[in-house]
């Protein structure tokens, strides 16, 4: 398993399956019959409902408002209609050279 994305591995045992190519790392929560899972363009939540297959964009944010990367992790409620992630902001510093310091 070398490729990124979300993979299928059978309990008894059997080769692994890539069900969800496009899923960041971290970015999923299982959830009644669905897997929600943060899409790679960082940007929006999807939707595969387990059952049919189906796959859909569930929220797009817009640029400038989020980022979900770097630690982020999703969770949905059991009755899918909340889903809550944590959102790390950007650590800068400013290194300064004062030259003749007194």
């Amino acid at each position: 398993m070398s490729e990124e994305g979300l993979w299928r591995l059978p309990v008894a045992g059997g080769d692994a399956k890539l069900v969800l190519p496009e899923a960041g790392m971290y970015l999923y929560a299982l959830a009644g019959r669905s897997i929600y899972y943060g899409h790679r363009d960082r940007k929006s939540i999807w939707v595969l409902r387990t059952d049919s297959g189906r796959k859909f964009e569930y929220v797009r944010f817009s640029n400038g408002t989020i980022s979900l990367d770097r630690g982020t992790v999703l969770t949905v409620s059991g009755d899918e209609r909340t889903i809550m992630y944590s959102q790390t902001e950007p650590q800068e510093s400013d290194l300064m050279l004062v030259e003749n310091f007194r």
